[in-house]
C-alpha cells in the first residue's frame, strides 16, 4: 500500500481560515483559539472551518455573545489562556473620516475602523501586546493579523513595529504567514492619477510566542580600520583607562547620546561634556523623558534600566526610538 506523500504547510495562502488552522496545528499548545479580542462579527469562524473561540471580546461588540472589552485591559486572569487572536485596524485616516460624505472616500476606514495617526496605532498595538503577555501561559501564542499601509505619502511598515515591540516585551516571533487578497478595495474609488507605492495585495499573520527568543537579533557593526568614523557607536566597555590615579566615580568623560527616531527618520545627538558617570545618569534621564513620544509607555524604572544598559555599552530602545551612547574619557 502506497503511503500518502508528505505535504508541507506553505507560508502563502488565499484562504485565511486555512492559515489560521495551519498556525493552530503548528504552534498552538491547545490547537484552538481561547480568546478573540477583536471578534467583531466573527468573520474568521463563519465558514465553520475554524472553531469558535471560548472568549469573544470587542471594543464595540457586534454580536450578542461578545463581551465589550478593550484589548489593552482584558477581564482575564494572569497566565490563563494559551492562544489569542488579534485582528486590529491598520488604516491611518485622520480624525474626520467618519464625517466624510463622499462614498468613494475613506472606504476601508469606514468599513474596518481606523486610527487618527500612526502614534495612536503604535500605542494600541504595543499596549495590547503587553496585555496579551500578561494573560498568556508560558508557551502560549498570539496570532496577530496585520497589514502595512501608506499614509500621507509615506510607507508605514507596521509589521516591523509589531515585531520590534514583541521582542521588547519578551515574545519570540515564531512564524509568519502571508494572506493574498482575492479582490482589492481601495480608499480612492479608482481616482488615482499618480502612484508612489505598490498597492497592498497581502496581509500578514504573525505568530508571537511567550518564551525566550531563540534568535539573537543584536548586531554590533565594526568599521574597517582607517575608515572615517565620525560620531558612531563606541564600545564603552573597552575605553582607555587614563587618569588612573582618580577613583572611577570621579573620572570625567564626554558623553554623546544618539537618539534615532525610526519612524520619523530623524536622528538627534546630545553632548554632555566633562562629567562623571554618576552625574550623567540624571541628565540622560531628563533628555530621554523630553524626547519620548506620546505613545511611549515606559516607566521611570524602565528608563533607568535603559540608562544602565547604555553605560555598559549596550543599545536601548523606546517606542520607535533607538538609543546609543558614546563615551570618551578626558
Amino acid at each position: 500500500m502506497e503511503t500518502e506523500k508528505f505535504k508541507p504547510i506553505q507560508s502563502i495562502n488565499r484562504e485565511q481560515e486555512d492559515i489560521i488552522n495551519n498556525i493552530l496545528f503548528l504552534h498552538s499548545p491547545n490547537k484552538r483559539i481561547d480568546v478573540d479580542v477583536t471578534y467583531s462579527k466573527g468573520v474568521f469562524y463563519k465558514s465553520g472551518k475554524v472553531a469558535e473561540p471560548t472568549h469573544k471580546f470587542d471594543l464595540m461588540p457586534q454580536t450578542e455573545d461578545t463581551i465589550q472589552a478593550d484589548s489593552r485591559d482584558l477581564p482575564l486572569e494572569d497566565e490563563s489562556v494559551e492562544t489569542i487572536m488579534f485582528d486590529p485596524p491598520f488604516i491611518i485616516a485622520g480624525e474626520s473620516y467618519k464625517n466624510n460624505t463622499d462614498s468613494n472616500s475613506s472606504k476601508i476606514a469606514k468599513r474596518f475602523s481606523a486610527y487618527k495617526n500612526f502614534d495612536e496605532l503604535k500605542e494600541h498595538y504595543y499596549n495590547s501586546l503587553s496585555e496579551f503577555y500578561r494573560i498568556l501561559k508560558k508557551g502560549g501564542i498570539v496570532i496577530f493579523k496585520c497589514q502595512n499601509t501608506v499614509s500621507g505619502g509615506k510607507q508605514l511598515f507596521s509589521h516591523y513595529f509589531i515585531l520590534k515591540s514583541a521582542l521588547d516585551i519578551g515574545f519570540y516571533p515564531k512564524d509568519e504567514f502571508v494572506l493574498l487578497s482575492k479582490s482589492k478595495m481601495t480608499s480612492f474609488g479608482g481616482r488615482w492619477k499618480r502612484q508612489q507605492h505598490a498597492m497592498k495585495h497581502h496581509s500578514y499573520f504573525l505568530v508571537l510566542k511567550k518564551e525566550n527568543c531563540k534568535v539573537d537579533y543584536d548586531f554590533e557593526f565594526k568599521h574597517p580600520e582607517g575608515r572615517t568614523r565620525g560620531l558612531m557607536i563606541a564600545d564603552v566597555s573597552n575605553y582607555k583607562k587614563e587618569n588612573s590615579n582618580l577613583s572611577d566615580s570621579n573620572k570625567l568623560y564626554n558623553f554623546y547620546l544618539k537618539i534615532e527616531k525610526v519612524f520619523d527618520k530623524e536622528t538627534i545627538v546630545l553632548g554632555f561634556d566633562k562629567i562623571t558617570e554618576k552625574e550623567v545618569k540624571g541628565k540622560l534621564f531628563e533628555e530621554i523623558q523630553r524626547f519620548k513620544s506620546e505613545s511611549d509607555i515606559r516607566t521611570d524604572e524602565k528608563i533607568i534600566e535603559n540608562i544602565e544598559n547604555l553605560l555598559k555599552g549596550e543599545e536601548a530602545y523606546g517606542c520607535g526610538q533607538r538609543y546609543t551612547l558614546t563615551k570618551e574619557q578626558i
